[in-house]
């Protein structure tokens, strides 16, 4: 049955910190609503020639276009100290992205041919309501114009039938409360294209394989995690005095 869901933002509150893998997924989230080709994976120097953090490929092209994710400005001044300073034949443009509450900290740090994204987490608690498909009690308003002496009867007839099958609908109201991390990534500065070449077949191939060993590294790690605590659970309940643990 279709269902209708109303959703409130009953609070909303910044977040300062900001780890690594939130950076990803917000990147991911960010190159879908943006329409990008885009390969989230590290590790790629035997492809590019250097670690990247983060690989999108412009769309409709076969350009490599890197985002580096830095959380601090330590990690900033960190990286000037690499030596293949982002130059590579197969990257078209080099950005960087920060959390928003570093911005005006971290300008003097990156160089004007590199672009700047900015990343903002917001926690919500959301309020949501659910009800039953409208349409089941509108059918049930069966008025016919002939059963009315003018048609001004027969609109207040059918008026008060629609508010007492709205008041049935109303009642069919379920009411949850859920905890929402939202991301929100901001291009402040665009990047400046370099001399680059585009990936051949077998380079974007790679590319996609990195990616994908990286997917199943992830969920075999999660899947393991889960089974063990699992098994220590089924452990404790074998004992005697398994509650005292639990």
């Amino acid at each position: 049955m279709k269902k209708e869901r109303i959703t409130t933002i009953l609070k909303e509150e910044k977040i300062d910190k900001i780890t690594t893998e939130d950076m990803e997924v917000a990147l991911v989230e960010y190159c879908r609503l943006h329409n990008k080709d885009y390969f989230c994976t590290k590790g790629v120097s035997s492809t590019l020639g250097h670690e990247c953090d983060f690989v999108y490929l412009s769309k409709g092209t076969l350009y490599a276009n890197e985002i580096e994710i830095k959380i601090s400005l330590a990690d900033l001044k960190a990286d000037k100290k690499k030596k293949h300073e982002h130059d590579s034949n197969l990257v078209k443009t080099t950005s960087f992205i920060i959390p928003k509450v570093l911005l005006e900290k971290s300008k003097e740090h990156i160089d004007e041919k590199y672009g700047i994204y900015t990343c903002e987490k917001v926690e919500r608690i959301l309020k949501i309501e659910e009800y039953d498909d409208w349409n089941k009690y509108a059918k049930e308003i069966d008025l016919k114009r002939e059963e009315c002496k003018s048609y001004e009867e027969y609109r207040e007839k059918r008026e008060v039938e629609y508010n007492l099958q709205r008041e049935k609908w109303k009642k069919t109201k379920r009411v949850k409360y859920k905890k929402q991390i939202k991301f929100f990534v901001n291009q402040v500065r665009k990047p400046k294209n370099k001399k680059a070449r585009k990936l051949n077949y077998e380079e974007a191939f790679n590319l996609g394989r990195l990616c994908s060993y990286k997917y199943w590294e992830l969920r075999k790690e999660y899947y393991v995690e889960d089974l063990m605590r699992t098994e220590e659970l089924e452990n404790l309940k074998s004992l005697r005095s398994w509650r005292e643990y639990v």
